[in-house]
């Protein structure tokens, strides 16, 4: 295997390689399979020392919101059902799509002071799938290659302490965990990290040998699109289940901004005479077209990169109880 890094800074190094290790050391990921929704709006008022906070946790599809509460009579564990864009006022809210392979998250903050409220949304997908190669089709290339595209465009207007992280991997699920040793390499093709924070947009990648092109782009008024593109070799890969997981994770603080409900997409685009199957139904809602079966595929997760994000959010709030 091997790595480089792309305009990393030192702390988020550190993270990529705090979550090597804590992803070797899981035998299965930690929503497999399926797809995970997290919400949480806290606010602590002006004169006291507690936090009023609204999340919960979902495997279900669809969208979600929670708002922010006033007082300990609002206080609830349950997400909140979303028709639509998310509500105009301040909200955490995320969805997450298996059949569309959409991820969307979106922040408004309650309070101008980065002190007194906070909010996590993050949305996350997992699934196996199975490339081959089509019996009947004479236009199937054994030299042939898969085009991935993993992109994320959104908006973030930070508060200090925000933060958005996403993070795309494959893994080859052929390859068993070695249980009698969690520090083993375990098979990843790619793992992809980004890092928005107030001070600038950082991304590295694990594994180049695959990688096309890593890209980032933000504008005068935040507006952010980044990402990165590969090439998963056909012959090397068919019948092997390929492990896609994807997460976006947002957090802000304050009044922060973050509006990504444009939503995170990962393309596959296969060429002609071949095709995939997904264990828990991804992309099922897909369309073909004229370049082989353009597929609209989630962004898939490094567990670390999710934990670690959830780990701060715990530490933070802890740190005012």
């Amino acid at each position: 295997m091997s790595g480089r890094l792309f305009g990393l800074t030192p702390v988020l190094v550190s993270l990529l390689v705090v979550a090597s290790a804590q992803q070797s050391a899981f035998a299965e990921p930690l929503f497999s399979p399926g797809q995970r929704v997290i919400l949480s709006a806290c606010w602590r008022p002006p004169e006291g020392m507690n936090y009023f906070c609204n999340n919960g946790l979902t495997r279900g599809s669809g969208s979600w919101y929670v708002r922010f509460p006033t007082t300990s009579d609002e206080v609830s564990q349950e997400l909140l059902p979303l028709e639509g864009p998310p509500p105009v006022g301040p909200h955490a809210a995320a969805k997450a799509d298996m059949a569309t392979g959409e991820l969307k998250t979106s922040i408004v903050g309650k309070d101008p002071f980065a002190d007194l409220s906070s909010a996590v949304a993050e949305a996350s997908l997992f699934d196996r799938i199975s490339l081959q190669r089509d019996g009947a089709s004479s236009g199937a290339d054994q030299a042939s290659s898969a085009q991935v595209k993993f992109v994320i465009d959104g908006r973030a207007n930070f508060a200090f302490g925000s933060a958005v992280m996403a993070s795309f991997s494959i893994k080859d699920g052929s390859q068993p965990p070695d249980r009698e040793n969690p520090d083993a390499p375990v098979g990843y093709l790619l793992s992809y990290s980004a890092r928005w924070v107030p001070g600038g947009l950082t991304a590295g990648v694990i594994n180049t040998d695959l990688v096309h092109e890593i890209f980032s782009v933000v504008d005068p008024d935040n507006n952010g699109s980044f990402g990165v593109e590969v090439s998963l070799p056909l012959n090397d890969l068919l019948e092997k289940p390929l492990e896609f997981s994807l997460s976006l994770y947002t957090y802000g603080t304050g009044d922060a901004v973050l509006d990504f409900w444009n939503t995170a997409k990962l393309s596959l685009t296969l060429p002609e005479g071949y095709s995939f199957t997904a264990e828990n139904g991804l992309l099922s809602a897909r369309s073909g077209g004229p370049d082989g079966g353009a597929v609209g595929v989630p962004e898939p997760t490094s567990l670390a990169l999710v934990l670690s994000g959830l780990l701060a959010f715990g530490m933070y709030r802890r740190a005012y109880h």
